[in-house]
C-alpha cells in the first residue's frame, strides 16, 4: 500500500524486525571481535601469551569433550580486566 506521496504504509515498515541483544557472560570469537574490535591474530597471540584456559576462555564442544582446535567462547568480564591490566603505551622513538 503506497500513499500518493510514495511513501509506504506503516504496515510494510513492520515487516523488519530488529533485535537488540544483551551478550552473556561467555561469547563466541566472532562476538567478541564485534563487541571489542580485536583481530583473531591477537586473539590468538593473548591466548598463547596472555590468557588462562578456564579462566578468559575455554574450548567448546557438543560433546563436552573440547580437544584444543575446538571453537573458543571468552569471559568479558575476564577480557575487560585483562584490557584494563595492560600497560600505557610507551612512545614512539623518532630517529632524526
Amino acid at each position: 500500500m503506497y500513499f500518493d506521496s510514495g511513501f509506504r504504509a506503516e504496515e510494510d515498515f513492520m515487516s523488519e524486525v530488529v533485535m537488540i541483544v544483551s551478550p552473556g557472560k561467555w561469547v563466541a570469537e566472532e562476538q567478541l571481535i564485534a563487541l571489542k574490535g580485536f583481530k583473531r591474530g591477537t586473539l590468538k597471540r593473548a591466548r598463547e601469551q596472555s590468557f588462562l584456559e578456564g579462566k578468559e576462555y575455554i574450548h567448546v564442544a557438543p560433546d563436552g569433550q573440547p580437544w584444543d582446535n575446538s571453537p573458543c567462547f571468552y569471559n568479558l568480564e575476564e577480557i575487560d580486566r585483562w584490557i584494563e591490566r595492560q600497560a600505557m603505551a610507551k612512545p614512539r622513538r623518532y630517529i632524526a
